[in-house]
């Protein structure tokens, strides 16, 4: 139940500013494989994802989508575009059965110029992001194959906040810029150790491995 206090608490929001979102705002359903966004366009919306996964490509020069990372429950969808008043750069798609807290573009920019705790949030959500790329980046140097990607995983898991990730083999080598074969090949290993379950199109996490940034 996606309550005003369960909203303000998954984002850490005050209950008066989430009131003030729900006034403006609508909760909508989004059905797996619905785009959120489309690179090029302005945004309509800035999306808060209560509950499902939604996975961000990137679109290069050629018009190619790149999978570049996952969002899950407590994130938001276009802050940037919004903060900085330019077009969507990226494609966001379902990847789920998901609900979204949809809050019109026009009063997004105007709580951004007069809502302290509005503010503070955008920018803890570009932060969150800024640091789930470090991270990878950081992690692409680990030499082992098999930890890098269960590092790899325990992060997506946490992004969404979930253990069951929906992504392929192909999908998971897109998000780490690494060859298929390659990651085919750590999954199975990780899969012998009990420490992932793999399925059709779904990854399932059962055991964490964690390493802090130096």
């Amino acid at each position: 139940m996606n309550s005003p206090q369960t909203i303000a608490d998954l984002f850490s929001l005050p209950i008066e500013l989430v009131d003030l979102l729900l006034e403006h705002g609508s909760i909508q359903k989004v059905n797996s494989g619905d785009l959120l966004g489309e690179k090029g366009s302005d945004p309509k919306r800035l999306a808060l994802i209560l509950d499902g996964v939604f996975a961000v490509d990137n679109v290069d020069y050629d018009g190619v989508n790149r999978l570049v990372g996952l969002l899950g429950p407590g994130s938001s969808i276009f802050e940037n575009p919004i903060i900085m008043s330019y077009k969507v750069s990226t494609v966001v798609e379902s990847l789920t059965q998901s609900t979204v807290l949809l809050i019109p573009i026009a009063f997004a920019k105007q709580l951004l110029n007069t809502n302290l705790e509005f503010n503070q949030f955008l920018l803890r959500q570009q932060a969150s992001k800024t640091l789930y790329f470090a991270q990878i980046l950081y992690w692409s140097h680990e030499k082992e194959m098999d930890r890098k990607i269960h590092l790899m995983l325990t992060l997506l898991s946490d992004t969404v906040r979930s253990r069951s990730l929906p992504l392929s083999n192909e999908q998971l080598a897109s998000i780490l810029g690494m060859s298929r074969n390659s990651v085919s090949k750590a999954l199975k290993t990780l899969e012998s150790s009990g420490a992932i379950r793999l399925d059709k199109g779904m990854i399932s996490l059962q055991k964490e491995m964690r390493e802090p940034l130096k």
